[in-house]
């Protein structure tokens, strides 16, 4: 799906753009005042949403109601953090007229920030330090952000 094969993913393209969901994710960074690799559970709290360690009944593994965070727990810490911030990503488009291909769009910009990535050789180092990301997103992003570095970086 971050490779853009939509259809593939049997999900309707996104309606929002690169360039709004960086600012989305980057405002929030700027908000929470927490490094964009932190546990993704102190950018929920300092965003001013609730975390609730339990699922809702027929939403998969999280959800949102824009003010709370539910996600399933497991003890593995990378998928954890992934439904953490697919949740934190729902959340902060939730007044947004978005899809579910936006939201995993937001998904791997808060695992991995266009704002941190040059800062890596490769999606390899980057999982030394996103320690609440799964390997196979960070390799995505990664792959995925490499063609828009120059530009963001240029636009900033």
């Amino acid at each position: 799906m971050l490779a853009g094969r939509y259809d593939e993913a049997e999900l309707e393209p996104p309606l929002l753009d690169d360039d709004g969901i960086i600012a989305i994710v980057k405002a929030m960074l700027a908000r929470t005042g927490r490094p964009p690799l932190a546990n993704p559970i102190h950018h929920l709290v300092r965003d001013g949403l609730r975390p609730i360690d339990r699922s809702l009944p027929g939403v998969g593994h999280e959800a949102t109601d824009g003010a709370s965070v539910w996600y399933r727990w497991t003890a593995d810490v990378r998928e954890l953090g992934r439904r953490v911030k697919h949740g934190h990503a729902h959340a902060l488009l939730f007044n947004e007229d978005h899809n579910e291909a936006d939201a995993i769009l937001a998904t791997a910009e808060l695992a991995l920030p266009t704002c941190v990535l040059s800062r890596y050789a490769s999606a390899d180092a980057a999982a030394q330090d996103a320690l609440h990301s799964p390997i196979w997103l960070l390799h995505q992003q990664f792959e995925r952000r490499r063609t828009v570095i120059e530009r963001y970086f240029l636009v900033s």
